[in-house]
């Protein structure tokens, strides 16, 4: 999904969205051994949501200057 005006606010729902999913991940499977390289993983998606998320908002505030 790119950065455009109109797409922004649905990728921005979703990432929010996959952000809560996988914070709840996180919390269910912490005690857990075993799912150790899972949340490694999960990790990294985070990561990178968070990131998007941030760019998305960074955008947002530069299609705002620019109008």
């Amino acid at each position: 999904m790119g950065y455009e005006p109109p797409l922004r606010s649905l990728r921005k729902r979703l990432l929010e969205t996959a952000l809560v999913y996988y914070q709840d991940f996180i919390a269910q499977r912490m005690a857990n051994p075993a799912s150790q390289s899972e949340l490694i993983a999960v990790e990294s998606r985070l990561k990178t949501i968070l990131d998007d998320l941030s760019v998305l908002e960074g955008a947002g505030q530069l299609i705002l200057l620019s109008q």
